[in-house]
């Protein structure tokens, strides 16, 4: 069981996330439900809207054969079972990995870097990591790994180099992948070198930053020589996509590749160039944008066969397309690779509906942002007003944490790699962009030691009281605006 430390404000005992040892058994089979003949202990963990209450220990609760008649009832059923739980994350760009780096205290920076990748805090494994440059850079300028002047290009990548990652990305990732070595990356570029662009330039601006066809080969062969330069430097990349958001315009890195163009790249030359060099064992994920149709269209291309799964971003449509496209191709894999708040909607809620919707894995944006939410390339039109997971202010060579951090934590602390998602009612929808309606909404695990985990968020502007049943034990509960709950228990 969890032992958590009551705070009172958003930054005390940042690291007093304790957890006791959790058994290794696998989950249980198809049993038939039976009704629990005796009462069950529920332990209670909030984080509110303004983090006076941040991964609090509340009150234990004790279940009672009686439900309250008026109140809504959370139904959990463990026979009802959907996805295997994979973990959550945020992303390593360049800015994140050089204020964690550089910009942190060397003490400082262990105790984030445990706070965010240890089981026994918020529980990070999954990260997301740009081939090359994102939108938020150190200097605000875009890179990739063999630049050159205008006019030359170098189809046989003679001047690769990652030695840009050398100095703070290589070091970050290092740290996080000795905190947590289960960590999942998951790399993509946003642009590749411009000499292999329509428009010889890192930016996509008018969707004239094409990928020429005639470089398809050279850009498949750039992604397997980043995978095997990180490789070299003990960062293993298992998961890889072929352009980040193939179908929006920028002005900071990306390109335009259509979904038919992505899919035939894929099968004809990304998909074989990784088993040339003997990395097969990278899974590929397709699209690696905001839910729409442009993942059917490269699922039902020649790359169909070579996709692990669909990698999916937060910004435009409704988490509810994945549980469509697992109706199409059920063997997916389906992650959501990107999601930053604001301006969208709450962690706890894009988590809920995107569990709620199928997905294995979840990760947010930047780790780690200053307090003016850079370093980025300006003007910063894609990502106003973001904020990381924590902040870092380099003036004081501090950090902090944000909502963000607490709301992943009343996830990731609890639910564990391994774990099912098992069904629960709700009584909103899973749209998110904006909601389509307000109140609670709800995701339940059954971990594989057996233990029932139970996350409720309240997105209305009013307090919600309501009450969850499991095995013909109910127990109430009342939930401020904003703030998000996690439950365990084990039912008999």
């Amino acid at each position: 069981m969890i032992a958590a430390v009551r705070r009172r404000g958003p930054l005390a005992g940042a690291l007093c996330l304790c957890l006791s040892v959790w058994a290794a058994s696998s989950g249980g089979g198809e049993e038939q439900r039976h009704l629990s003949s005796s009462p069950y202990t529920v332990s209670v963990t909030l984080t509110t809207a303004d983090m006076r209450q941040a991964m609090s220990a509340r009150p234990s609760l004790r279940s009672s054969p009686r439900a309250r008649p008026r109140y809504p009832l959370v139904e959990v059923n463990d026979q009802s079972r959907f996805q295997r739980f994979k973990g959550i994350g945020g992303a390593m760009t360049d800015s994140s990995a050089w204020l964690l780096e550089d910009e942190l205290l060397p003490q400082e920076r262990d105790r984030w870097m445990t706070n965010l990748f240890s089981r026994r805090a918020v529980g990070l494994n999954f990260l997301r990591v740009p081939i090359g440059a994102s939108d938020f850079t150190v200097h605000g300028s875009p890179y990739s790994y063999d630049d050159l002047p205008p006019g030359q290009v170098d189809p046989r990548l003679k001047r690769f180099s990652i030695v840009h990652d050398l100095a703070y990305v290589i070091p970050a990732l290092r740290q996080a992948l000795s905190v947590n070595p289960a960590t999942l990356l998951l790399a993509s570029p946003w642009s590749p070198p411009p000499w292999m662009k329509g428009n010889r330039q890192f930016n996509n601006i008018q969707h004239k930053g094409t990928i020429r066809a005639s470089d398809e080969p050279s850009m498949a062969a750039y992604i397997v020589k980043f995978l095997q330069a990180y490789a070299s430097q003990g960062i293993h990349v298992k998961a890889i996509t072929a352009q980040n958001e193939p179908s929006v315009q920028s002005n900071y890195p990306g390109a335009t590749l259509p979904a038919s163009q992505e899919s035939d790249l894929i099968a004809r030359y990304l998909h074989p160039a990784l088993r040339r060099a003997a990395l097969s064992a990278v899974s590929i994920y397709g699209y690696d944008g905001s839910w729409g149709g442009y993942a059917w269209d490269v699922a039902g291309g020649p790359a169909g066969g070579d996709l692990a799964g669909i990698s999916w971003h937060c910004y435009v449509g409704s988490p509810d397309l994945m549980r469509r496209f697992h109706g199409y191709q059920p063997r997916f894999d389906q992650v959501v690779g990107e999601c930053a708040t604001p301006p969208r909607p709450s962690t706890s809620a894009m988590l809920i509906a995107s569990f709620r919707s199928w997905a294995n894995r979840v990760a947010m944006w930047n780790l780690a942002l200053d307090p003016d939410g850079g370093p980025v390339q300006h003007p910063n039109i894609a990502c106003a007003g973001c904020k990381g997971i924590i902040t870092v202010d380099p003036s004081t060579h501090t950090a902090k944490p944000t909502l963000d951090y607490y709301q992943l934590a009343q996830f990731g602390h609890y639910v564990r790699p391994g774990a099912t998602r098992i069904d629960s009612s709700t009584f909103v929808t899973q749209d998110v962009n904006p909601p389509k309606t307000y109140g609670l909404n709800d995701v339940a695990f059954q971990n594989p030691d057996g233990q029932t985990v139970l996350i409720v968020n309240n997105d209305a502007k009013v307090t919600k009281p309501f009450t969850v049943g499991d095995r013909g034990q109910y127990f109430s509960y009342r939930l401020a605006p904003g703030a998000t709950v996690t439950f365990t228990w084990r039912a008999s």
